[in-house]
């Protein structure tokens, strides 16, 4: 009778969302990121729930409760990707005991027992060896969102885990609220962001193995609405936050300008001047500052993982006898430049225009960069929903196959899984700037 009673719409709601759920519980409490099957099905399986979600269509209070639905039921979850949080966790406890967390790596502190601090010894142990080797270079923001989860709890691993979560599905709803303001704005359906909010690499990677991204996005926003709004102070406020949650907002700053004036220009840059020199003055003395331009320059000078157009360019000169990496700190900024220069030349300067842009500028960065991990991609998915660009979608599916490079106890990349990786990334890239009649009101269809 109760069958009967339901519509085949509303079964099929029920049953997508039962079996999402299954799927996150599945994944998040029950897998490893070498079990390369058992991922590869269960993100397989959310990805197409998550179309099946976006296609039905359904009410935005529905949408919203959905989608903390699935952050909520992975709360008490490890993550299980990505250990990251652990030198989270190690920076924010030097904080929290006093100590600068940009002067000494681990290595240093637990050979010459500087301080001590509860789960110290496990948390060490638990960590990368990259971090337990290397100095922070984590922006303040990131160091003071950890922070404030320590001073909440920091007698246990897993009650730190689920504060931080609480922490960051604040911010996703924060995100949420904006996002759709700024749609309003635009003039597009509201229910659009929901293709960011339920996006299950979204939650699996900002919620469930706690990177910050979604603190970084959340300042971005702001920064967007406020630009909207005429309001250069604020606007540079908090693209301040932002670059201090993550740098990389750094490369969007010129679109800014451009849209500013030269008066409100000087204003803006002054105003996230200080914003970034508030935030850094706490850390920063000559040795720390040294140390994190150290562990940043890691990044372009040593680190390569899952890059496209780097990779192509290392094959191409492979019989050149040459360490390309070491010029990639120079064809990096040079690339986005020129990319800059043609956009700015194109005179365009709406809040559409501007958002436009910082996804060009911002992909074409993670294009030529050395090194791309799957939660780097989603400041792209956010800045897809208001815009006419929907690769960023399919990146976050074919960005996973990142995770097949992952064993037991080393990391082997699969140069076939980055080809199709990339491969079908730039082939919906090219097929929507180039043959692809984009239309405004199909959004609502989510036509992908």
């Amino acid at each position: 009778m109760f069958l009967r009673s339901l519509n085949f719409r509303q079964l099929v709601t029920t049953a997508v969302i039962g079996l999402s759920l299954i799927t996150y519980i599945f994944f998040c409490y029950c897998t490893k990121r070498h079990e390369h099957i058992s991922i590869s099905l269960c993100f397989l399986g959310l990805f197409t729930f998550y179309i099946l979600l976006l296609k039905l269509d359904l009410s935005t209070g529905l949408m919203v409760k959905i989608g903390l639905v699935f952050r909520l039921i992975i709360l008490i979850s490890a993550p299980n990707l990505s250990q990251d949080f652990y030198r989270f966790f190690w920076d924010g406890q030097l904080i929290l005991n006093g100590f600068n967390p940009y002067l000494n790596t681990p290595n240093e502190i637990i050979i010459s027992k500087l301080i001590s601090f509860p789960k110290m010894n496990e948390i060490y142990e638990l960590m990368s060896s990259l971090s337990q080797n290397n100095y922070s270079n984590y922006p303040p923001i990131h160091q003071i969102i950890t922070f404030i989860t320590l001073l909440i709890t920091d007698k246990s691993i897993i009650a730190s885990i689920v504060s931080l979560r609480l922490i960051l599905i604040l911010f996703d709803l924060g995100i949420l609220f904006y996002g759709i303001k700024i749609l309003k704005i635009l003039k597009k359906p509201k229910n659009i962001i929901f293709i960011y909010f339920l996006n299950p690499l979204v939650i699996l990677e900002l919620i469930g193995n706690l990177h910050l991204e979604g603190v970084m996005v959340f300042f971005m926003v702001l920064s967007f609405y406020h630009l909207y709004k005429k309001s250069e102070i604020y606007s540079g406020i908090f693209l301040g936050l932002s670059i201090l949650t993550k740098l990389i907002p750094l490369i969007i700053l010129p679109v800014f300008l451009f849209r500013l004036g030269l008066k409100k220009s000087i204003r803006f840059i002054v105003t996230i001047i200080a914003v970034i020199s508030i935030g850094f003055a706490p850390f920063i003395n000559f040795k720390s500052l040294i140390n994190y331009s150290e562990s940043i320059n890691l990044w372009f000078s040593n680190f390569e993982f899952n890059a496209s157009i780097y990779y192509a360019l290392k094959e191409i000169f492979k019989g050149f006898n040459i360490r390309l990496i070491d010029y990639m700190a120079y064809i990096i900024p040079i690339s986005i430049f020129i990319v800059l220069t043609y956009l700015i030349s194109t005179k365009k300067n709406r809040t559409q225009d501007i958002l436009t842009q910082s996804l060009i500028v911002l992909t074409t960065y993670l294009f030529i960069s050395t090194t791309i991990h799957p939660w780097y991609i989603i400041p792209l998915i956010f800045l897809s929903c208001f815009t006419n660009y929907r690769y960023p979608i399919f990146w976050s599916f074919t960005i996973f196959l990142s995770y097949f490079s992952y064993y037991e106890i080393q990391v082997n990349e699969n140069q076939f899984l980055i080809a199709i990786e990339y491969g079908l990334v730039i082939g919906i890239l090219f097929y929507e700037i180039y043959f692809k009649k984009l239309n405004h009101h199909k959004l609502t269809d989510f036509n992908f």
